[in-house]
Order: C-alpha cells, then structure tokens, then sequence
C-alpha cells in the first residue's frame, strides 16, 4: 500500500517537524534548541502512541500511531497496519536534524494532560521544508504535544510514553 507508506513517512516527518516550532516571541539563547533536538531524537527511541489530528476539506482527521522497540503501527481506516523498525533509521533522523536549521525560544510553562511542560517555539528549515509551531516538552524530556504548520497544513501531536502496546490486530504493511 504505497499511498499508506507515504502517509506513514510524512507523518514521521510531520512529528518531527512538528516538535519545531512558531512565532519567536522571546529572544533565543544558543541552547534553546538543544532540548528540543534532545527530546525528538529521544521520543524516536522510545515506546509511545501519538495521537495527530489535522483538519482536511473542512473535517477534522485523527491518525493513531503507535511506536514499540521494535515496530510502528498505523491506524489507517480503522484498520492497524505494522512495519520493523530498522535501527539505520535512528541515524537517518540525526542526520537529518543535523542538517536541519533550528531556530527556538522557551515560551514559558504550561501543562498538557495535567503535566508540567515547557514549551518552546520552533522553526525549522529542513532542505525545501520550512516549519513553524510549538512543542510542550515534560520533565522526562519528551514531547508531550506539538503543533505545527507546514506546507499549508496544521497538525497537532499528543504523545504518550507511558502507553505503547502493540495492537493484537495489525497486518503487516506490504510494499506493492
């Protein structure tokens, strides 16, 4: 299913866009960014479902996905779909945040789901892609929600790293 693969990968690449963010509002200091780049490498390793909701042709869309060690699942139509989780993957995401440019500004405190967060805005250019949002980061630091803009579209993650369990249901994704 080529068209779920894509989705699968613009929504990896929206999470990590995402957890960049908008407006700087407040002057930036040059370890701004290094929680954040920290706590979406971070979030890649560790177990956790997230929850992205964006508004397409009017409607509201949520997508559900869940990442174990080893596999990520993606709910498609009601439907869960599974692929590995390579380990070249980890470094394809360092280097491509390496190579992105990351401009953040700690916007204060807040609380997502009744936790503590600090939350950061971020923009991020990542060869043609410019985003621009927020990310709440908790005290463990990971992203516990991010909004984001990009190519005319606005996407909002919550994450949770304390729920990650594999859906007994899921089909593995073919490649046709």
């Amino acid at each position: 299913m080529p068209s779920t693969s894509r989705t699968v990968r613009t929504t990896a690449k929206a999470l990590i866009a995402a957890s960049v963010a908008c407006g700087l509002t407040a002057p930036a200091y040059a370890d701004d960014c290094s929680p954040v780049k920290q706590a979406m490498l971070a979030a890649a390793n560790t177990p956790h479902t997230s929850t992205i909701t964006r508004v397409e042709d009017g409607k509201t869309v949520t997508r559900r996905m869940i990442q174990t060690k080893d596999q990520r699942y993606v709910e498609t139509k009601g439907q869960w779909r599974s692929m590995p989780v390579a380990p070249e993957d980890q470094a394809e995401r360092e280097k491509s945040l390496d190579a992105a440019k990351l401009t953040c500004s700690r916007l204060g405190s807040e609380t997502v789901n009744g936790v503590a967060a600090t939350v950061y805005a971020v923009h991020i250019v990542n060869e043609d892609v410019t985003s621009d949002g927020k990310i709440w980061l908790g005290d463990r630091g990971l992203p516990l929600k991010v909004e984001n803009a990009s190519e005319g579209r606005n996407f909002t993650t919550t994450l949770d790293f304390d729920h990650a369990d594999a859906p007994p249901d899921a089909q593995p994704l073919s490649a046709r």
